[in-house]
């Protein structure tokens, strides 16, 4: 069935700044699966328009939440909020490597199966 069908299904991105850190400890943000014309349209309003706001607001639609996402004062866990992407989280270039990233790990996890 395909994922976009399957309300369950998501996957894991990691930015790459993170991915050196130990797997109990990564920041992991989890996607859901969004239809191909979707992402089309976003990446296309990302080249047409402001990239940056494209982008943010495909994310926020996109991430259906964190793992391992600590306050660095507190160490406290960092309750999943998709409005915070922007204005806590993520600067700008991990934004657009969120976006890149959600349509190139589909494509890796496509070659593995």
């Amino acid at each position: 069935m395909p994922r976009c069908l399957e309300p369950g299904q998501r996957f894991p991105l990691v930015l790459k700044g993170d991915k050196d850190k130990p797997e109990g400890e990564r920041p992991t943000f989890y996607f859901k699966a969004v239809p191909a014309r979707k992402y089309l349209e976003a990446d296309q309003k990302a080249r047409d328009e402001s990239g940056l706001q494209a982008a943010t607001e495909f994310l926020k639609d996109a991430i259906v939440g964190w793992e391992n996402m600590n306050d660095p004062e507190s160490g406290e866990p960092i309750p999943f909020d998709r409005e915070s992407l922007d204005s806590k989280i993520l600067d700008a270039d991990e934004i657009v490597e969120l976006f890149v990233g959600f349509r190139l790990g589909r494509e890796d996890k496509k070659k593995s199966e």
